[in-house]
């Protein structure tokens, strides 16, 4: 799904993330051994989140409100079995918790969503997309890792909260 937001980053006179001094970034998390298979992926991921069927949702609290991680939504994040992303599942927490930014940004289908932007030590970055519902306020929906070079593009839409304190002469 595309977004189709105009504003972005230099709109905010916020900086290329790759000019960012890696003190101000969080600590790298433990990288998770891939799935064999969707199932086994799936597994991964409801185990490092603490949900599965007997407790399908978890709420973590974030700068801008609660946002729900149901276990319905979570098969979503490993359906693409080439980039194995249960393995990135210990660093959505963090970037949830403690973003460097969040935009709300609108796709191509008009809903708006969250882009939580987690900056970590390492060259791994977090790219949490949180969908805004009307029956529940904020409900996790997607993941993506990235590097530094591509993190630029995903930060689109507009922006509602920086990390403040986080950069130098702020």
């Amino acid at each position: 799904m595309k977004i189709i937001s105009e504003t972005n980053w230099k709109s905010f006179n916020r900086p290329d993330v790759r000019t960012i001094s890696f003190d101000y970034f969080l600590p790298q998390p433990e990288l998770l051994e891939p799935g064999a298979n969707k199932e086994e992926a799936l597994l991964i991921v409801q185990k490092a989140l603490g949900v599965d069927i007997a407790n399908p949702q978890i709420e973590i609290i974030t700068p801008i409100g609660t946002v729900n991680i149901h276990n319905h939504y979570l098969p979503h994040i490993v359906e693409k079995r080439e980039s194995a992303r249960e393995r990135f599942t210990n660093y959505i927490l963090p970037a949830l918790q403690s973003p460097f930014e969040i935009y709300n940004a609108t796709y191509e289908d008009n809903k708006e969503r969250l882009q939580y932007i987690g900056l970590f030590k390492g060259g791994t970055n977090m790219l949490v997309v949180v969908e805004v519902l009307l029956s529940h306020p904020f409900l996790f929906w997607n993941m993506m890792q990235t590097d530094m070079k591509r993190l630029n593009s995903h930060r689109r839409g507009e922006l509602i909260w920086y990390k403040k304190n986080a950069l130098p002469n702020e």
